[in-house]
């Protein structure tokens, strides 16, 4: 995990391997946006905010640790081809108790007991403006696109003035199954 309180430059490592047929079934079968570490880092530096960032750990062990930052940043080893990164930005209660999880004999639980509420102060949530100009660097397009969605991704990127290509899939070719071929027999 990152903290952006840190000047120490760290190495960019990529996460992308490459596309796969079971990414696209299971996450979509329209467009995958593409950007880099160091942009979104350039968009989320200049925030106020305490905002966490860190790839997920992909892990059935039990963990030793029994938190909300462990919670937000762990998922069982069966997405590790995923490879995620995750930003959390922080809207805590700041005269709350640090942990609304615990219940009174002190039971770690999952989920937030309504018995330790929030403060009707804190906002549900936050909202912060980032601008998706600079930090899009590509877009590319499901094997499965066809021509329309295609015009309709170049005309969204066209109109909103960005400057990223729209691409095909790596996978677009005449041998890639068709998307229910892959459902029915692809598992």
């Amino acid at each position: 995990m990152t903290s952006f309180s840190s000047t120490t430059p760290k190495p960019l490592i990529a996460i992308f391997e490459g596309e796969t047929l079971h990414m696209w079934k299971r996450y979509g079968q329209g467009v995958v946006v593409f950007s880099r570490f160091d942009r979104l880092k350039a968009q989320l530096n200049p925030m106020l905010d305490t905002i966490l960032l860190g790839t997920v750990k992909y892990s059935e062990a039990t963990t030793e640790r029994y938190n909300l930052i462990e919670f937000l940043f762990t998922k069982r080893a069966c997405f590790e081809k995923e490879k995620e990164l995750r930003v959390v930005l922080e809207c805590y209660d700041p005269v709350g108790g640090m942990n609304r999880h615990f219940s009174a004999n002190n039971f770690p639980n999952r989920e937030p007991l309504d018995e330790n509420p929030i403060h009707p102060w804190v906002p549900p949530c936050k909202r912060r403006r980032i601008d998706l100009k600079s930090l899009v660097t590509e877009i590319r397009l499901s094997p499965w696109a066809k021509l329309e969605e295609k015009n309709d991704v170049e005309l969204w990127v066209k109109t909103k003035n960005f400057s990223c290509p729209v691409k095909p899939s790596d996978l677009t070719s005449p041998l890639t199954p068709t998307l229910e071929d892959l459902r029915e027999y692809g598992g």
